[in-house]
């Protein structure tokens, strides 16, 4: 707020007077340490911010969207289906279980062969000769291979013409996830969107350890919940008030915290199923929340895609208006 411009001058003070008081006020306000706190220059100075610090939260934001609109990332993902125990055929057109977006494939190109006793494996087989693929390998006609998911931390990819696909494992059930380089999801996404950059949202947190790690329930927008050990908290201050965000971490000794968080902005503004955030723990356990790279999930943009949701610990009510807002789709991505 302009407040020079919205002060009145005494009464009985002549227009020479009056003139002379603005100026003088003015210059007051100029030179007031706490007034110029509200700029960006002075939030980067209050907080130890380098001096490019906007130029290289705009260098991050164009590597962001650059990195989504890769044709291996998170808009090549064209297909999620889940797998029931038994044969799931794969293919193009209508006769397949599985139809595969690439219209150049046999009918069946290969079968896909789930079996649950103790635990679950998994067997692909070729149905046509020189169609399927699998570490470089083309398979014939009748040829068998085991698929690892996901889950075993490096799932088999395996090829069909332009399609690439690879077993998940979800909430203990299997699923197919497809990518394809020519998804329609590219021509959708016009573009990604941001609030203004403000230092203000910026803020020096500490980093909380439990005594024991406590399990934390995460949702899923598939509707299964997840448990990941938490062995801490991230407190920090707004506007004067104590808040607190559950991270996920591989362990305690981790330095890379993982956050999924909701606020006021989520729905209208930002992605309704949160934002991510990034944030490292520092060896006195401060930690510095930069608001402004806040991200969105690729749910956001894909919906093939499988995301965590908020837990109930990282539901904050005021508005986060600093990072990723809503990405300008032609049609909005729907699970």
């Amino acid at each position: 707020m302009k407040l020079w411009m919205q002060a009145s001058c005494p009464m009985g003070i002549s227009a020479r007077g009056a003139s002379a008081f603005a100026l003088a006020l003015l210059l007051v306000l100029i030179a007031s340490p706490s007034l110029r706190a509200g700029t960006s220059e002075g939030k980067e100075a209050e907080m130890d911010l380098p001096a490019d610090y906007t130029a290289e939260t705009e260098a991050w934001q164009s590597k962001r969207e650059e990195s989504i609109r890769s044709r291996d990332g998170w808009l090549s993902i064209a297909g999620f289906a889940w797998l029931d125990p038994g044969e799931t055929t794969i293919g193009s057109g209508s006769e397949p279980r599985l139809p595969l977006p690439d219209e150049s494939l046999p009918p069946i190109a290969a079968t896909l062969t789930v079996t649950r006793t103790d635990s679950l494996a998994y067997t692909l087989r070729a149905e046509v000769d020189g169609v399927v693929t699998v570490d470089e390998r083309t398979l014939k006609a009748g040829e068998s291979i085991p698929l690892s998911p996901d889950a075993s931390g490096s799932a088999t990819r395996f090829t069909l013409g332009r399609v690439t696909a690879w077993v998940l494992e979800r909430g203990g059930n299997p699923a197919l996830r497809l990518k394809d380089p020519e998804s329609p999801l590219f021509e959708q996404l016009q573009g990604l969107e941001f609030f203004p950059i403000d230092p203000g949202w910026v803020i020096d947190a500490k980093f909380d350890r439990f005594a024991e790690p406590i399990q934390m329930e995460v949702p899923s927008v598939l509707g299964y919940m997840d448990t990941t050990s938490c062995y801490g908290e991230v407190v920090f201050e707004h506007e004067g008030e104590r808040y607190a965000l559950w991270p996920m971490s591989d362990s305690a000794d981790d330095q890379e915290l993982f956050l999924v968080f909701s606020d006021g902005t989520s729905g209208p503004e930002t992605y309704g199923g949160g934002r991510f955030l990034v944030a490292t723990v520092e060896d006195d356990d401060t930690v510095r929340l930069d608001f402004n790279r806040a991200y969105n999930p690729p749910c956001a943009y894909n919906p093939f895609t499988t995301c965590p949701l908020p837990p109930k610990q990282n539901e904050l009510e005021f508005p986060i208006e600093a990072g990723e807002k809503v990405p300008r789709m032609t049609e909005p991505a729907r699970h």
